[in-house]
């Protein structure tokens, strides 16, 4: 099982088929924290300031990750103190391949803004793209693989980006693959 920091590693032990939602506590900060993890559903949640959360979804093998471990404009905190992104998202990973979820596909939406705030990989994104009007699919591509997401999932194994949907201004699709485990 991957290193975790801020979460209770335990929290994620389950059997296919059983649900465990209950409320935990920050190992760094001691914060309630709501969660939920099922067979391909994991979910926390800040009880305090449910801005701050993290969701990993497997839809019949096509990876889905949400996570707002920064605060927005007028939160007095700039990041959770015990939610790690990375960490969490490996973790899931880790689950969904334990109950043979037989995860392909990996869907990043970004958007230009979230709740008045720039999303960092959409803006990663858009700083990677070279000084032009037109980008060709390599460039897009690129651009996508060099933001945190593409990077992470990268390390995951999902090493094709497949497809970038590009909406100059408002968002961002992408879709990184993986190998069969087969």
């Amino acid at each position: 099982m991957p290193e975790i920091r801020g979460v209770d590693p335990h929290i994620f032990d389950i059997s296919a088929g059983e649900k465990k939602q209950e409320f935990t506590h920050g190992l760094i900060s001691g914060r309630a924290l709501l969660f939920s993890v099922t067979k391909r559903h994991i979910e926390i949640t800040d009880k305090e300031n449910t801005n701050f959360r993290f969701s990993a979804t497997d839809d019949l093998g096509n990876l889905y990750i949400t996570v707002t471990t920064k605060g927005y404009e007028g939160d007095k905190e700039k990041r959770h103190p015990d939610l790690f992104a990375a960490d969490l998202v490996k973790l899931s990973l880790t689950l969904f391949d334990k109950m043979n979820n037989d995860i392909k596909e990996w869907h990043a939406t970004w958007t230009s803004e979230e709740e008045g705030n720039p999303n960092d990989n959409y803006s990663e994104f858009e700083r990677n793209l070279p000084q032009k009007d037109t980008y060709t699919l390599g460039e897009l591509q690129n651009a996508a693989v060099n933001t945190w997401e593409g990077r992470l999932a990268n390390e995951l194994g999902f090493t094709k980006t497949a497809q970038v949907r590009y909406f100059p201004g408002i968002s961002c699709y992408v879709d990184f693959e993986r190998e069969s485990k087969d």
